[in-house]
């Protein structure tokens, strides 16, 4: 079993990260690959760079934490958008966090999957990778694609309850967009962003 962590716990981890990205931090999207961690320096090009609030979120609620609003910006480069860093700064030195940028993808199963299986039966996987994020009736929180095959989805936990057939699946990233295609100087736009702790 992976380690938990109490949700005081999850919620600490989560303020910790408005308390660190201080008073000017920056929301910044770049093309890519995510980098290794966020010590390491960015790669690919940068897109956009989008104001956060001060500070950059209320107080954590059951591990998860809200973006307060951000800033829309004109992008300045284009490319297409791979991931995104909570910088304190739109230098970029300073990274908090970081994540993936998937575009979203909606697939409906079209065959069950029995209690404590980690297999998503789909006609059609098309546009769906490893890494990206899983939400669905019956997909638990934090879960991930461990692999994709032509009409099966494995995912990175199991389900207790089971997915019933025709359930609509929605497959993201940690960011999620309609379009991940960026061409200067579109005005981009987060209408909203989570994090959620590890643990739970």
């Amino acid at each position: 079993m992976s380690v938990q962590y109490s949700v005081t716990h999850q919620n600490d981890n989560m303020n910790d990260i408005t308390t660190l990205a201080s008073t000017t931090a920056f929301l910044l999207i770049y093309s890519g690959a995510v980098p290794a961690s966020c010590a390491t320096g960015a790669t690919g090009t940068l897109l956009a760079s989008l104001p956060m609030s001060n500070p950059i979120a209320g107080a954590a609620s059951a591990g998860v934490l809200t973006m307060s609003a951000i800033t829309s910006a004109a992008a300045g480069n284009s490319g297409t958008a791979g991931y995104w860093r909570i910088c304190t700064s739109s230098a970029g030195t300073t990274v908090i966090a970081q994540g993936t940028i998937y575009q979203t993808t909606t697939l409906t199963t079209n065959s069950a999957t029995a209690a404590d299986g980690n297999v998503l039966n789909f006609a059609s996987t098309t546009g769906v990778v490893a890494g990206m994020t899983i939400s669905g009736t019956g997909v638990p929180a934090n879960t991930t694609v461990l692999a994709v095959g032509g009409t099966t989805v494995t995912m990175s936990t199991t389900t207790p309850g089971g997915v019933s057939n025709t359930t609509t699946i929605t497959f993201g990233g940690d960011m999620s967009m309609n379009s991940t295609t960026i061409t200067s100087p579109q005005t981009v736009a987060v209408s909203s962003m989570t994090i959620t702790a590890n643990g739970a």
